[in-house]
């Protein structure tokens, strides 16, 4: 660990807290449950819990109380960051899932301050790469918690460095959630303006200026091209002679293909005639879920020789047409819900069929305002793409700036001029080092025999929440020698 600020100190978790100390109560007294799902990943969130009776959740959950500080240890939730300094329950105790760790804080430690560090991305780094348990299941182990090294400051520098984190991690969070509200703004804006394309409103003012009258007309998708469906996977075409790459429902997305898994199959002589893709052909979700059905994206050579299966419906522009419009129609159809209105929904799988597509409207101005609008609906999704990626960097930036704040409070930079002007409050008594000695001498007149350390049968049922000196005596395991801890970096 680097140099500490002055009255700062060097510690442990197990030196500062009790971890996942047990708790005695009465049946009847109802407390807070607390799901995993209903622990914040945000510094400043709030916990979601339920009342039930401590008899029903006494046995196979951990038990917590206004104070605590929490974080999960099974992953993913450990990585993303779910944890907690729990306040404002109505019976002033809670249990939870079994995959939360329980930090006690000792001596009048704050809970926000280590609800902080446990925020840290040190902690978080060094908490993945600790892990131990099969893929999917990897839990951090107590042992490390209890032996991770931290920085300690001084009781009144405690409060300062969370309250100081409560201001600035509220302004990130408030820049955070605007953000997060930016994607579904740009969804939007990208559906009015295909709206707008294929409805003729884009060009309307262009209309307006032409010497010539233009006027749309209404045709038939059949009309307007090609439809066709491709070719239905058989047993027999799993080998063979004239093994072909072919896409599939799982390669088509909206306006773009995923070839990173593409299959082959046979397609001998006329097959491959008939079933061979050309660039400029759409090619539409036959089978999906109602709200993505006919889900469309333009093949362009990206696969010489590729073929495609009856998953998916091939359309094919006329010479009147312009695929690129024919796309943003069909983009259109699917956002507003058109093509599921012509689907027919077995379980929640909606199929659109070659024929009833085929016999769907289709807008059609003429060739010259198509190409107007291909220009304004590019020029318009073009400055939609540059803000998202905007978003995306300053979503990281903002992540970043989250991890910089919280280094910065450990490293006592938040509070360095405070530090100058109350050093009577970090220094003596009133330092770290005091503090520590404080919490041992207590912890070692506190947790001697078995009844102190939580393992003996005996022990006090109370009425109503229990008071904290009572908690802190409830350890789970017997008193640890003492000591200062190994050095680790920031």
């Amino acid at each position: 660990m680097s140099e500490l600020p002055e009255g700062w100190v060097e510690t442990t978790f197990d030196e500062v807290s009790l971890i996942n100390p047990n708790m005695i109560l009465d049946d009847e007294i109802e407390v807070s449950f607390l799901p995993m799902s209903g622990v914040p990943t945000n510094y400043l969130g709030c916990i979601q819990s339920e009342p039930r009776k401590w008899r029903d959740v006494r046995k196979g959950y951990t038990p917590f109380q206004n104070g605590d500080t929490l974080f999960a240890k099974v992953t993913p939730c450990f990585e993303n960051g779910k944890a907690v300094a729990v306040n404002g329950l109505s019976n002033g105790c809670g249990a939870g899932s079994t995959e939360l760790f329980v930090l006690r804080p000792l001596g009048g430690i704050s809970p926000k301050y280590l609800l902080g560090l446990v925020k840290t991305e040190r902690f978080l780094r060094s908490g993945a790469t600790n892990m131990t348990g099969s893929v999917g299941l990897k839990r951090v182990p107590k042992d490390f918690v209890l032996s991770y090294s931290i920085p300690l400051a001084p009781l009144a520098e405690q409060k300062v460095i969370a309250d100081k984190l409560d201001a600035l991690l509220a302004q990130v969070d408030t820049l955070q959630s605007r953000l997060d509200a930016l994607p579904a703004i740009l969804k939007r804006f990208r559906q009015s303006v295909l709206s707008a394309a294929v409805s003729g409103k884009l060009t309307e003012e262009w209309r307006g200026l032409q010497s010539k009258k233009t006027e749309w007309k209404t045709v038939l998708i059949s009309e307007a091209g090609k439809v066709q469906l491709g070719r239905q996977r058989s047993p027999k075409f799993h080998a063979g002679n004239n093994m072909r790459p072919y896409l599939r429902v799982q390669n088509v997305y909206e306006d773009r293909l995923d070839l990173s898994d593409v299959m082959e199959m046979d397609f001998p002589g006329e097959d491959f005639e008939r079933y061979l893709l050309h660039p400029g052909d759409i090619l539409l979700n036959e089978g999906q879920s109602p709200e993505f059905l006919g889900r469309p994206a333009m093949y362009q050579g990206e696969i010489p020789g590729a073929c495609f299966t009856n998953t998916l419906i091939r359309f094919q522009a006329s010479p009147n047409l312009m695929p690129k419009f024919a796309l943003y129609v069909f983009r259109n159809y699917m956002h507003s819900g058109k093509f599921r209105g012509e689907g027919t929904i077995t379980t929640n799988i909606a199929h659109l069929g070659a024929g009833r597509f085929g016999s769907m409207d289709f807008p059609l101005p003429t060739k010259s305002e198509q190409t107007e609008i291909v220009r304004r609906v590019e020029s318009l999704f073009a400055f939609a793409d540059q803000i998202e990626a905007r978003v995306q960097e300053a979503t990281a930036r903002v992540k970043h700036l989250t991890q910089s704040i919280l280094a910065k409070a450990f490293r006592g930079e938040l509070t360095e001029e405070w530090r100058k002007a109350h050093s009577e409050l970090v220094s003596g008594e009133n330092s770290a080092a005091a503090l520590l000695e404080r919490i041992r001498a207590a912890r070692d007149r506190g947790l001697s025999g078995a009844e102190a350390s939580g393992n003996g049968k005996r022990g006090r049922k109370a009425s109503s929440a229990p008071d904290s000196s009572v908690l802190m005596a409830a350890e789970s395991t017997a008193p640890k020698k003492r000591g200062r801890p190994g050095k680790a970096s920031l």
